[in-house]
């Protein structure tokens, strides 16, 4: 349901609603504006409501949604920016949990969730939550306000997600939610953690000191984390143990696939040098000048992983040239290249790539360098999946 209006401009009073309204059970909502007031009507007289996804809304929804919700609602996203599950994805899960939301989605990025309503919300349904993407940072307007940030910790500090699998968090102020977060995730008991990701400046020590006490997970994520606090060594000196504790688990405990550093400053050369000894990892993902140190390093990284990479992404650095395309050429199991804002490769390294990776089956390219209409056909024919904007 899209519609360019209030929610209850267009759907009027709830109880004149045509229709068995009370059996919805997946609803997706775009309005120009939906208010908390507004959307209770709908949790009230939809009470069979599992998944609530919701565009164009203001930040006091979580309000009635923690007011109002019963144990039927297992996926409620608002604002998200982000691909939500669908119930069809989650009824093929296994699932032997107690009934309640299983995942919750926030905004990617501008202003968070109000943090008390937020947290009360996670609270309720520790013992159930899968997938939380959470950003907590303070809205503009409590900002303004001079409002203090409220001291969660005495209220929170006993708390742990018993099932959770996928986080992603933003810090908040003062890092104080990063710090409940990671108290949180200690005692994953039911399942292990297999994704975690911080986004905007979160702590590198006290998430590394926190995960090397933890299960080891499949995917990790920073995105965002850079600094002008001249500490840069102490963050890498950090993921470099990290890494070394990752790299001498036994092969058995050994989990690690992605690796995503998004705008991160402290990926040194002895940060790429200790991840080749991860011979689990797959995919890695680059993003932003400030992410990779200097080409000679990273050329060497990119040769060391080559025998068991299978998708690569790079966006937004400078020196990814025809040499990186060269390498990529030689990794005998990549299947998937992603290229996003790389400017200094040229058409005939495209098409050498095109024409030497063998099992090569997606190639992505967005806002890189303008390819002839023949490169681009020559291409084709080459790779099975081609995505090119320019």
């Amino acid at each position: 349901m899209n519609v360019d209006c209030p929610l209850d401009a267009f759907i009027g009073e709830m109880e004149n609603l045509a229709g068995p309204y009370n059996t919805l059970i997946d609803v997706e909502l775009t309005t120009s504006c939906t208010t908390g007031q507004m959307l209770k009507p709908l949790l009230q007289y939809c009470p069979k409501i599992r998944r609530l996804c919701l565009e164009g809304c203001t930040l006091d929804v979580v309000d009635a949604v923690d007011e109002l919700y019963n144990d039927n609602l297992e996926i409620f996203a608002y604002n998200p920016g982000y691909e939500v599950t669908s119930l069809e994805e989650k009824d093929e899960e296994f699932y032997d949990g107690p009934r309640g939301l299983r995942e919750i989605y926030t905004p990617n990025g501008g202003d968070g969730a109000q943090t008390d309503s937020f947290l009360r919300l996670l609270r309720k349904n520790q013992k159930s939550l899968q997938t939380v993407y959470a950003n907590t940072q303070m809205p503009e307007e409590q900002e303004a306000h001079g409002e203090p940030y409220p001291n969660f910790i005495p209220v929170y500090e006993e708390w742990y997600f018993e099932r959770l699998q996928y986080l992603t968090y933003w810090p908040g102020a003062h890092n104080v939610v990063e710090s409940m977060f990671l108290q949180s995730i200690k005692s994953c008991v039911a399942t292990s953690l297999r994704m975690f990701s911080a986004v905007d400046k979160p702590n590198i020590p006290m998430i590394v000191n926190t995960l090397i006490k933890s299960l080891p997970v499949e995917i990790l994520s920073f995105s965002h984390a850079r600094f002008d606090d001249g500490n840069e060594y102490q963050r890498s000196s950090a993921i470099v143990q990290l890494f070394k504790y990752y790299a001498e688990l036994s092969p058995s405990e050994k989990t690690l696939k992605e690796i995503w550093f998004n705008y991160c400053d402290f990926v040194t050369d002895d940060v790429l040098d200790i991840l080749t000894e991860i011979k689990t990892i797959t995919r890695v993902n680059f993003t932003g000048k400030c992410t990779v140190p200097s080409d000679g390093s990273f050329l060497i990284f990119l040769q060391k992983m080559g025998h068991h990479l299978t998708e690569v992404m790079f966006a937004d650095i400078n020196h990814i040239g025809d040499d990186v395309l060269n390498v990529l050429c030689k990794m005998e199991h990549l299947k998937t290249v992603t290229l996003e804002l790389i400017t200094e490769i040229t058409e005939e390294g495209i098409k050498h790539l095109a024409d030497n990776t063998r099992g090569l089956c997606s190639l992505n390219m967005e806002e890189c360098i303008e390819l002839s209409d023949d490169s681009v056909s020559y291409i084709n024919e080459r790779v099975k999946n081609v995505k090119y904007v320019w």
